[in-house]
């Protein structure tokens, strides 16, 4: 069965000559004429970034070897602080000074600024891990983290891209390379995500195809770390 069409309390802007905006206001618009399945939005609530990236953050501190206990437990703490909690908090900061109209960030042009700000907080992720001396392969995913975030805001500086979908299947690659039966089980996600976003109508096919390459390109820079490279 299907929902009623979005209800979103995006503020339309006014009329305006811009290119960029007029390709905000399709979005905005494709979005408040979709009618979703109701597993839709569930499905998209479950493989949200925050979880998505908590999961895969805690399954490589403990799935990494030779670690001891209290160091493992450091690890997951500090790249939950900086990977999750910071970038979490940045969205709901600009959500409460309304520097972007929602939580979904709709909006193309509403992404750059937040980018920025989750990028310094991976960063300070890298830097941190690499201070406590973190195993490289550990460090290794957070700059798959980097690199998959990086890519998605250059493209997104010209088309509208989806997150969601990239970091989806950035995870799916990265839990591949640490645990392969992880990264099988997993492997459907990112098709159901990326259905239930165009079916939200958060983005067209276009977009979410996007997401999904963009994601699995930034997810292999994890094979640098790899204690198998050369």
């Amino acid at each position: 069965s299907s929902i009623p069409a979005n209800s979103s309390r995006l503020r339309m802007p006014p009329e305006t000559s811009d290119p960029g905006q007029l390709v905000d206001d399709t979005d905005v618009r494709r979005l408040r004429e979709a009618t979703p399945h109701r597993v839709t939005r569930r499905i998209s609530q479950i493989l949200s970034p925050v979880w998505v990236v908590t999961f895969v953050w805690c399954a490589a501190c403990f799935l990494v070897p030779n670690v001891p206990t209290i160091s493992r437990w450091l690890f997951a703490v500090v790249g939950l602080a900086t990977l999750v909690s910071g970038p979490y908090a940045s969205l709901r900061i600009s959500v409460h000074r309304r520097t972007v109209s929602d939580r979904q960030v709709v909006r193309r042009s509403e992404r750059h600024h937040l980018y920025a700000a989750i990028g310094a907080w991976v960063i300070t992720g890298c830097v941190l891990l690499a201070w406590l001396r973190a195993p490289i392969s550990l460090v290794g995913v957070a700059a798959a983290m980097l690199a998959g975030l990086v890519l998605v805001s250059a493209t997104n500086l010209i088309i509208k891209t989806s997150f969601h979908v990239a970091v989806i299947t950035g995870a799916v690659v990265i839990l591949w390379c640490l645990c392969w039966p992880l990264g099988v089980a997993l492997s459907p996600a990112p098709l159901a995500l990326a259905w239930a976003r165009w079916d939200e109508g958060r983005h067209s096919f276009g977009q979410v195809l996007l997401g999904a390459v963009v994601g699995a390109i930034g997810a292999t820079s994890y094979l640098l770390f790899s204690p198998s490279s050369p």
